[in-house]
């Protein structure tokens, strides 16, 4: 019955979006739920090597710490840095406790984790 509902309620909701429409609401209700700060972290890395948590600066040893809470969480991390343009960062402080922690990790080219690396 359940299945029943929810193809029904698929089909319906495909129906009335055509497909560009469809794409770009998925994207914006993707986005929306990548914002949720519990559980995603939004890390960047300037060119000075300067950390910050969704905006918000952070030293090492204090991210360390919301790391090991994330991933009690099974949370996220979403990634970028100055350097991440031609292809993604695999070393540095903060990719070293990524690795510690085994935390999933999604890599962005800029600032505003928008354009992702595919």
């Amino acid at each position: 019955m359940k299945l029943v509902l929810l193809s029904c309620v698929i089909v319906a909701f495909g129906c009335k979006y055509p497909k560009n429409n469809l794409d770009k609401f998925a994207e914006k209700e993707a986005r929306t739920f990548l914002k949720d700060t519990s559980i995603y972290f939004q890390i960047y890395v300037d060119r000075n090597d300067s950390i910050s948590l969704n905006g918000n600066p952070i030293n090492v040893v204090e991210l360390d710490i919301r790391f090991q809470e994330l991933a009690n969480k099974h949370g996220m991390v979403l990634y970028s840095s100055d350097s991440a343009t031609s292809r993604p960062p695999l070393e540095g402080r903060v990719i070293q406790l990524i690795i510690k922690y085994k935390l999933p990790i999604k890599m962005y080219k800029d600032k505003t984790f928008t354009k992702s690396f595919e």
